[in-house]
C-alpha cells in the first residue's frame, strides 16, 4: 500500500478520535463512529488497528515527541528535562486527557484497553531508555512522571517547571540511589 495513503488514513482517523474525545463523546469511541468521523471505511480502520483502545494508545503516542538519545558528553538531566516537558506538553491537550481518561476507564473491564496502556508504558519505558541508558527505564518512568501525571489528573493543573527539574535532576550520571540512573 502507497505510504502517502496510509498516513493520510492514519491522520484522518486520528483528527477524528482527537474531535471524538475533545467534545466528550468518549462513549461514542466505536470503530463504527470513528470510521464515519474519518471518512474511512471500518474495514480500513480494522486494517490498522485491532480495537479502538489500540487506535486511542496510538493518538497518545503520537502526541509525545521524544527527544534524541543522549551520547557521549550530553547532558542527561536536560534531555530528561525535555522528556518530562513532552508529557507535560501532551497532558495539558484536552484530547490527551480524554485519551488517558478513557483507557483508564475501560483498562478494568477491557483487555485490549489495559493492553494499550501496557503497550503505551513500554513505548515510552523504550523511549526513556534511549535518552538515559538505564535498564531501570521502567522504574524511571513511573517514578519521574508520576509527580506529572499527578498533577495534571488530580490535581488539575500542569507540573511547574520546578517539580519537572527536580524530577530530572534525580537521573543525574552515576547517582544509583534515590531512583538515579547510571549511565
Amino acid at each position: 500500500m502507497d505510504d502517502a495513503r496510509v498516513r493520510r488514513t492514519r491522520e484522518r482517523v486520528f483528527a477524528a478520535v482527537r474531535a471524538l474525545l475533545a467534545d466528550g463523546s468518549a462513549e461514542q469511541l466505536t470503530v463504527s463512529r470513528i470510521a464515519e468521523v474519518a471518512g474511512v471505511a471500518r474495514k480500513t480502520v480494522y486494517a490498522h488497528w485491532p480495537s479502538v483502545p489500540a487506535i486511542v494508545a496510538d493518538v497518545l503516542l503520537a502526541e509525545h515527541a521524544v527527544p534524541d538519545p543522549v551520547g557521549p558528553g550530553d547532558d542527561v538531566v536536560e534531555a530528561v528535562t525535555a522528556f518530562l516537558r513532552g508529557v507535560r506538553e501532551a497532558f495539558t491537550d484536552p484530547a490527551v486527557r480524554a485519551a488517558m481518561a478513557y483507557l483508564i476507564a475501560t483498562a478494568p473491564t477491557d483487555d485490549m484497553a489495559a493492553g494499550a496502556l501496557r503497550s503505551a508504558a513500554a513505548r515510552r519505558s523504550a523511549d526513556l531508555a534511549r535518552i538515559v541508558g538505564s535498564e531501570h527505564a521502567e522504574r524511571l518512568l513511573i517514578e519521574l512522571t508520576g509527580p506529572v501525571f499527578f498533577s495534571q489528573f488530580v490535581m488539575q493543573t500542569p507540573a511547574s517547571d520546578a517539580v519537572i527539574e527536580t524530577m530530572a535532576a534525580r537521573v543525574a550520571p552515576g547517582d544509583t540511589g534515590a531512583g538515579g540512573a547510571a549511565r
